[in-house]
């Protein structure tokens, strides 16, 4: 947690990190559905929910796995 409140998030999933941070609205406009399925539809839409809650104050990055950066 910084100075402001943000949390940081790090993660060595680029499919979660992308998930957060570019495709959760769409997601979410499409009611968690999309073509083929989605995968951890319950999930996605929890975080969507906690995302929308929180705003601004949570971001996720991405890490190289086994980078020991932490």
């Amino acid at each position: 947690v910084d100075i402001e409140g943000t949390v940081l998030i790090q993660c060595d999933s680029q499919y979660v990190v992308n998930g957060y941070n570019e495709w959760i609205a769409g997601w979410a406009a499409k009611n968690f559905t999309k073509k083929g399925g989605l995968a951890h539809a319950v999930a996605w839409r929890r975080i969507h929910e906690l995302k929308t809650s929180l705003g601004t104050r949570v971001k996720v990055e991405w890490v190289k796995a086994h980078s020991n950066s932490g």
